[in-house]
This record gives structure tokens, C-alpha cells and sequence, in this order.
């Protein structure tokens, strides 16, 4: 599986044009994001907990859906308000 997409955000009142491409490998997803690339691993612990590896560092997420495409992600106790504007 290979995806690139374009994304407009809103992330904490900043809006910013984000590049997302996603290809899954044999045991793991790299992901490429602004010409940044990383090594993803995550999992889905219920419906709003997840456990994310990112180049070997590990990540407590929580992501709530507020309605629309609104979500709280709270990253390791810090707080994010995103919103997906397209």
C-alpha cells in the first residue's frame, strides 16, 4: 500500500499545509511527511489509545473525535486541538 495526500490543519489556531505519504513495509509504515521521513509502528489499544513507535521512540496517544473533523490528541500528556480543514 502506497498513499500521498495533501492535508490543510489547524492544530492549536496555526494552520498549515502538511504532505503525507504512507507505504507500508514488511513490519512497520514509513512515513514521509514534508520530505521528513520516519519509521512507524503503532497500535490501537481500544477505541481511543494508541501505543506509537516513531524511529524507535515510544508514544502514549490518545485521539478523540469532537465532532466534524475535530479531535483532541493528547501526545504523552501534552494536549493538541487538531482540526482537518479539507
Amino acid at each position: 500500500m502506497h498513499v500521498k495526500r495533501e492535508y490543510f490543519i489547524n492544530v492549536g489556531g496555526r494552520e498549515d499545509k502538511v504532505k503525507v505519504e504512507l507505504e507500508e513495509k514488511e513490519s512497520f509504515y514509513e512515513v514521509v511527511i514534508d520530505d521528513n521521513k520516519y519509521a512507524v509502528d503503532f497500535a490501537q489499544l481500544n477505541e481511543v489509545d494508541y501505543s506509537i513507535i516513531i524511529d524507535g521512540k515510544s508514544y502514549a496517544v490518545e485521539m478523540s473525535e469532537k465532532g466534524g473533523n475535530k479531535y483532541e490528541v493528547i501526545v504523552d500528556g501534552e494536549n493538541f486541538n487538531v482540526e482537518i480543514l479539507n
